[in-house]
């Protein structure tokens, strides 16, 4: 007799499981009609059920009437207490047809974690088993805020797998879905805020089910109770047990995988399943969150089969009439029969509700995603019309050719040839702890943009920039980012020890070159460092003197378990933007400096990570942590030029330009081949106000660098602020060719175009940048809220409100975005919801001025929202403060003009709108804010225009 199928096994018993006698014959007639041998397993599981029901709570759920069964001594299980390597299990939390999940505390790193072992019942199960290890596999390719982070794939002394994921203090999407985010609410009392909620989940849940299929992966089960959301509004998308690999499938023919609710009609028939099979489920996820009801009905499991084949669905707006057409179109076409109907990736249908037309009220803001490396000085942005006289960019155009950089007749500037182009693809995990490869992942990427300075004709694509674009094979390298050359590596536990395979591929030909296999053992990993870099220059055939090597291994450690913990920090570390993640590579770091107390880089990692955990939450603490470690690794060795740029980061964070210059310069003059350093030098000096010394040293980061598009965006940026747009366009030209998927380049581009008042190309660039990828959080953010400003400018401040809204969905930390938003909602007459953005406004700019007390647009913003605010002393403090730093601009002027206004001081209103004309301000630019109508009808501010 064939074994069932388990995934339809566990729905006909708890359904049966809750009937009796008579009708639970009568059920099991029905679906069991045909299939003996899943009649046979039903009734023998039920039967040793009720005998004793303790031993099967792994497969109970809630069944009506009877709650869960006692826990009872269960053989094989895991018990409250049990340790299993580093976690001490503390309770279980369910269990269901692919695993029991307990919660246990991680002792070396204090944390908590999720735990997932396979159910007692179905141990043995060869294919669950592979199934199981598919799902450790799949999820390990993952790294997205909208998907569960997983920590390791292990196994217990006596062999039993599991999986160790992050463990996230929540509910499930459907005991949640009545639920709304509190700022939402305070925003807009007029919107149905469980609606708005509903739009939020669907759109979280398709941001991590995008960034899954960028990766191959099928899900295959989506449900609402495999999408938890969080204590703080997260929606993280959970087990991937049927998860399906492009080119791997463990289904056996004709097995129905998945809830039957939620499958698709080629699932349900026991097809072949790919992307479009979860958009299915996700539109009958997103027609449930819409309508409260879901699209296929029926009493039991066959009915509901049935209509999934046969029957049409009918729109959301039937059970809700207040939804819109558009969004009626968007679902339905989800749950199209046939699958090439249907939007083939989950990306395709997040454009689809960012593009609803405009009108309508419902509007999804984009995804964010894995985040991405932001330009390192963000491009003005208009606050009003202006008019510029062309400039030549013949200055530009001699300078770049003069680096090895040439320019079509089109603009786009081109970086020379004959250069090697390396793509690093992302590490393959065969079953090692994932921080382990990502930190793995980290070092060789180090090492390879480290020994690029002795091979001339070498330039290194991080993976972290390649997964930015999508990009996880050597052909799309190649096809996507003109890779020559792609590094492919694998990571296999052996033991206690690793197994790490390099190779050299032929990108265009997808042909191996070369490989190198490096089996390390647990008291060998202080070595592994220096076997990394001897393997790649022998697979480069880059010739490394000892001084060369010794240059690539500078502060390290020989420690073997100062260097484990070392680079699983590294691993936490590449996926910041989860805290508990940051929090995880402290606590190595810190293990790691115990067990070397020389460790310098390790010292070095722990300043890094306190700057990343004061971004997410601005806490001063942080930033003094980091510059204590900063310190520290410098005093162990000041000649470390990768310290010196840490410590550099620091102070320019903290707006101590002036020590920022100092260590920049010291790793410029320690490694005058590494581009980062005068890199950073131009952002300073530009801070500073320095402008021929910004523009000579980002010129210099470009020679070092010409393949990297943060250095072309850098400079460009740079010309944007200076108001040279025609020179800044051809370098945001070039940041589009080397990234075509990254955001940044349209949207900077489109900046330019708006400040020549070309604002239909302008929008175009906007909704491209939008469009590039939508598993970029900022960037993303940043496009929808120049699309709002335009509709601002044209006096749209119902459009541009919305826009602005879907850009805090996005960013929620935004200054910029959160005034202007208020600006549309005091226009709009909606008083306390201006308010609420103004207030959030002083929350955020208030924590930036703890840490930096000279961040000009921070106090900018901070004394015009207390101005709106009606606080005239808080107001005027803060102006007074932007208004004694240096580097005043026209801008500056205009603001303070702003901000007198809104205080109902005329007089010192006008005075600054003169200011800022004779500075060389735009009279359009006056003429262009709403703030300013009023001044616009003063006699004096004709006089002050006419002068000018």
């Amino acid at each position: 007799m064939n074994a069932p199928d388990w995934t339809r096994f566990e729905f006909v018993f708890e359904k049966a499981l809750a009937l009796a006698g008579e009708e639970r014959r009568r059920y099991l007639d029905s679906v069991c009609a045909g299939d003996e041998a899943l009649r046979t397993e039903i009734e023998g599981m039920l039967a040793a059920y009720e005998a004793a029901p303790g031993f099967f709570s792994g497969m109970q759920k809630n069944v009506p009437g009877q709650g869960k069964p006692p826990q009872a001594e269960r053989r094989g299980y895991v018990q409250p207490g049990d340790r299993i390597n580093q976690y001490i299990i503390e309770r279980e939390l369910g269990a269901g047809g692919m695993g029991v999940v307990y919660l246990a505390r991680d002792t070396r790193l204090d944390r908590p974690a999720a735990l997932k072992f396979l159910p007692m019942i179905r141990r043995g199960d060869e294919e669950l088993s592979r199934r199981f290890l598919q799902e450790a596999r799949a999820a390990s390719l993952l790294d997205h805020p909208n998907i569960c982070t997983i920590y390791e794939f292990s196994e217990t002394s006596d062999g039993e797998h599991f999986i160790a994921m992050a463990y996230y203090e929540g509910e499930t999407l459907k005991a949640n879905m009545a639920r709304s985010m509190a700022y939402e609410q305070a925003l807009d009392s007029a919107l149905d805020s469980a609606l708005d909620s509903a739009l939020d989940y669907a759109r979280q849940m398709l941001r991590g089910l995008a960034h899954a299929h960028e990766k191959g992966v099928v899900h295959r089960d989506i449900k609402p109770d495999n999408l938890l959301v969080t204590a703080g509004g997260v929606v993280k998308l959970l087990d991937f047990g049927l998860a399906k690999m492009r080119g791997v499938d463990l289904t056996r023919t004709g097995m129905t995988m998945g809830t039957v609710a939620y499958m698709c009609p080629e699932q349900a028939r026991g097809g072949v399943v790919d992307e479009r099979s979860d958009i299915w489920s996700a539109g009958v996820v997103l027609y449930e969150l819409l309508s409260g009801e879901r699209p296929f009905r029926g009493d039991y499991d066959q009915a509901v089969i049935y209509s999934i084949l046969n029957e049409d669905p009918a729109p959301p707006s039937a059970h809700r009439p207040d939804l819109p057409p558009a969004l009626d179109a968007i679902v339905l076409r989800c749950l199209a029969k046939d699958p090439n109907e249907r939007y083939p990736w989950a990306a395709d249908v997040l454009e689809a509700l960012v593009s609803l037309d405009r009108t309508t009220p419902l509007q999804a803001p984009a995804s964010p995603a894995p985040r991405e490396a932001p330009p390192a000085v963000r491009p003005s942005r208009t606050s009003g019309r202006r008019v510029m006289v062309a400039v030549l960019i013949g200055a530009v155009v001699v300078s770049l050719a003069s680096l090895g950089w040439w320019v079509t007749r089109s603009g786009q500037v081109l970086p020379a040839s004959g250069t090697s182009r390396l793509a690093v693809l992302p590490f393959i995990n065969m079953g090692a702890d994932s921080a382990l490869v990502n930190g793995l992942e980290f070092t060789v990427t180090s090492k390879l943009t480290l020994m690029e300075r002795f091979e001339g004709t070498l330039s290194v694509v991080p993976t972290g920039d390649l997964l930015a674009d999508g990009v996880a094979t050597a052909e799309a390298a190649a096809d996507r980012l003109d890779a020559t050359l792609a590094l492919g590596a694998s990571v296999r536990q052996r033991g206690a020890g690793l197994l790490l395979t390099l190779q050299l591929i032929d990108a265009p030909q997808n042909r191996v070159l070369d490989s190198r296999v490096l089996e390390i053992k647990p008291t060998e990993m202080g070595q592994l460092d220096d076997r990394i870099v001897e393997n790649l220059a022998d697979l480069l055939d880059v010739q490394l003197d000892a001084a060369s090597q010794d240059f690539l291994s500078t502060g390290t450690s020989r420690n073997a378990q100062a260097y484990s913990d070392y680079t699983r920090a590294r691993g936490y570390l590449q996926r910041y933007e989860d805290v508990s993640n940051i929090d995880a590579s402290i606590s190595l770091f810190e293990l790691a400096v115990k067990e070397d107390t020389a460790f310098t880089l390790a010292y070095a990692g722990l300043g890094e990570a306190n700057v990343l955990k004061y971004e997410l939450d601005n806490r001063r603490e942080w930033i003094d942590e980091a510059i204590r470690y900063g310190q520290r690794a410098v005093a162990l060795n000041e000649e470390l030029g990768p310290v010196r740029l840490t410590m550099g980061m620091i102070y320019l964070k903290t707006g101590d330009y002036p020590e920022a210059e100092r260590q920049f310069l010291r790793a410029f003059i320690l490694d005058g081949k590494n581009a980062e350093a005068p890199y950073q030098l131009a952002r300073v000096y530009a801070l500073m106000g320095e402008s021929a010394k910004a523009e000579e040293f980002y010129l210099r980061a470009i020679r070092l660098a010409p393949d990297q598009w943060l250095y072309a965006n850098g400079l460009g940026n740079f010309y944007s602020r200076e108001g040279r747009h025609e020179e800044a366009i051809p370098l945001y030209q070039t940041v589009i060719r080397l990234r075509p998927q990254n955001p940044w380049g349209y949207n900077n581009l489109g900046v330019q175009y708006q400040e020549l008042e070309r604002i239909d190309e302008a929008l175009e660039s906007y909704r491209q940048a939008a469009r590039a990828n939508p598993a970029a959080a900022e960037p993303t953010a940043l496009a929808l809220y120049n699309i709002g400003t335009i509709h601002y400018l044209r006096d749209d401040f119902a459009e541009a409100s919305r826009q602005f809204r879907r850009s805090v969905d996005l960013l929620d930390t935004d200054l910029d975005v959160w005034q202007d938003l208020g600006s549309a909602y005091h226009w709009l007459g909606r008083a306390d919801s201006a308010r609420f953005a103004w207030e959030r406004v002083v929350d955020l700019a208030g924590k930036r001025l703890e840490v930096n007390v000279v961040d000009q647009w921070a106090l900018w913003n901070q004394s015009f929202a207390q101005a709106r605010l009606g606080r005239r002393q808080q107001a005027i403090h803060a102006l007074n403060r932007l208004l004694s730093l240096d580097g005043a601009t026209a801008t500056t002027w205009l603001n303070a003009a702003k901000c007198y206004e809104a205080l109902g001081d005329r007089d010192r209103a006008i005075d600054f709108v003169r200011q800022a004309l004779e500075a060389g301000l735009p009279t359009s630019r006056v003429e262009a804010s709403p703030w300013l109508d009023d001044l616009r009808r003063d006699p004096r501010f004709t006089v002050v225009a006419t002068a000018h």
